[in-house]
């Protein structure tokens, strides 16, 4: 029965034989046809580097969805929140920027809160720019801001020109005031001096004073009626004209230029019982009131104007709040949107952050699963087969060289098994060889070494003869000698002259010393 690597082996070496062209004949080539170290080693290494690849892919691909999601909300929808805020907080500036240019009191601080107005208007408009959103269904935010602006604009305007028209006013009252005051002195002086000359007759203090027919004449009498009509009419005319600065609807003013006009009448009326030389004068200087409130640019008509810029003012200050309104509703609408916008790209972020999250698991599983099955049907049989060749090589190497090879499978590791196979048979024949020729060598050695012991013992033999010969004759030889001696030294004992006992017995001892010898 097969295992399961015999048919990874099988299913391996099926592939590379159906392998088309050139490229099978180089993967068969290069790989042997088998499924060997190599090629598990190549299998492996690319199937875990293709599978880290797809997974660093897909992952790269992942957080850039997810960046794109980041990117939406913190590069799209925060700072579009963020221009919202700061498109509402510039609504309201410019809200509250309306009252105050209502209640400026001076050119200079209308130019102070039009500067701050002017501010907040470009800030508006370029956050508007930016933005570029519609928002409430009356209207898109830009037109609502754009309205909002040319209100502004028109307040201002509207309250300089009313300023203006209120510098014209208070320099035409100081005229009128002075005029009046002009008048008056001198219809006072008139008046004085008229009535003087009714009831003195004199002119001047050193005339001679008139007769009483001519100071009871009833022309005097006429003209000092007519000086005091005229006093009274011009100042109820003075009054009415100080009153028209005074009035604050424009049909109390068309009133009052109604009853301007009636005490007017009533001057040039009182003009004609006054004597000439002073009527003249008189006419002119009521010609400068006339001038001073009905004129072109005179009280009436500037007054009128005013009212009208702050009848416009209260108008723009309405449509003011109006726009207003529909902006900051707007405007809620669009932060409402921008935050839903904001909360869904979040959403969409965190699902994806979830799924990568997952994804990461997975592919650390399917990778660990992978890493197990390499493992265990690639990595650890292949140790335990080098294991084994390890083994059975080092009892090889200590000289054991009946331990069998035994590794299966068809790759590398087989081969080197078959050759460390094949190297144990021929080193057993060459043991048994070199066994064979060490025995002859000793037996040579051996036989060597018995014809030397051979040779030596006929070396010894013939030593042993001549030394038994030597002996012999020396035996021999020293008899004779012995037999020689032995008489000489009788003859020369008795030949030499007796010298004492000392010399005697020295004698003796050379004797007995020549015996010896």
């Amino acid at each position: 029965m097969k295992t399961v690597n015999d048919r990874i082996y099988s299913a391996f070496e099926w592939i590379l034989s159906r392998i088309p062209g050139k490229l099978g004949e180089k993967a068969r080539k290069a790989t042997g046809g088998r499924f060997g170290i190599g090629s598990q080693v190549v299998v492996g290494l690319g199937g875990g580097v293709t599978l880290t690849l797809g997974a660093i892919l897909l992952v790269l691909l992942l957080m850039s969805v997810v960046q794109r999601g980041q990117s939406e909300v913190t590069q799209e929808q925060m700072p579009a929140l963020v221009d919202a805020f700061r498109l509402f907080e510039h609504s309201e500036a410019l809200v509250r920027a309306s009252p105050q240019l209502l209640a400026a009191t001076s050119p200079e601080e209308l130019e102070n809160v039009r500067s701050a107005v002017i501010s907040e208007e470009d800030s508006l408009l370029a956050l508007v720019g930016r933005v570029g959103i519609q928002g409430s269904e009356d209207g898109g935010v830009g037109r609502l801001a754009e309205d909002l602006v040319e209100s502004l604009n028109e307040i201002h305007e509207s309250v300089g020109n009313r300023m203006s028209y209120q510098a014209h006013l208070g320099q035409m009252g100081a005229e009128v005031e002075a005029a009046g005051f002009r008048l008056q002195s001198r219809l006072e002086e008139e008046v004085d001096d008229q009535y003087f000359f009714i009831y003195t007759g004199l002119r001047e203090l050193d005339d001679v004073p008139a007769p009483p027919a001519r100071r009871t004449a009833l022309a005097e009498f006429e003209h000092y009626s007519g000086l005091l009509s005229f006093k009274a009419s011009q100042n109820e005319a003075t009054t009415l004209i100080q009153q028209a600065f005074t009035e604050t609807d424009s049909e109390l003013l068309l009133a009052n230029r109604e009853r301007v006009a009636t005490a007017l009448s009533d001057v040039q009326e009182a003009l004609e019982e006054i004597r000439p030389p002073m009527r003249d004068s008189l006419s002119r200087q009521i010609d400068v009131l006339v001038d001073l409130y009905g004129g072109p640019t005179g009280i009436f008509a500037t007054r009128r104007r005013e009212l009208e810029e702050i009848g416009r003012a209260e108008d723009l200050l309405a449509r003011n709040r109006t726009t207003t309104a529909q902006l900051v509703s707007s405007v809620e609408g669009l932060v409402d949107g921008v935050q839903v916008a904001a909360a869904q790209a979040a959403n969409r972020s965190s699902l994806l952050v979830t799924l990568g999250f997952w994804f990461l698991l997975g592919v650390t599983l399917v990778t660990l699963g992978a890493a197990h099955i390499a493992w265990r049907h690639f990595g650890q049989p292949l140790i335990d087969r080098l294991h084994r060749l390890f083994e059975t090589t080092r009892r090889m190497s200590e000289g054991d060289l009946e331990a069998q090879v035994q590794v299966e499978g068809n790759d590398e590791v087989t081969d080197m098994a078959g050759a460390l196979e094949v190297f144990r048979q021929h080193a057993l024949e060459v043991q048994r060889l070199n066994l064979v020729e060490q025995l002859a060598e000793e037996v040579q050695a051996k036989n060597s070494a018995l014809e030397q012991t051979l040779e030596d013992l006929r070396r010894t033999q013939q030593q042993v003869v001549t030394q038994e010969k030597l002996a012999s004759l020396g035996a021999l030889t020293a008899g004779i000698a012995h037999e020689i001696r032995n008489p000489l030294n009788f003859v020369n004992n008795f030949a030499r002259p007796v010298e004492g006992t000392d010399r005697r017995v020295e004698g003796g001892d050379g004797r007995r010393d020549g015996e010896q010898r």
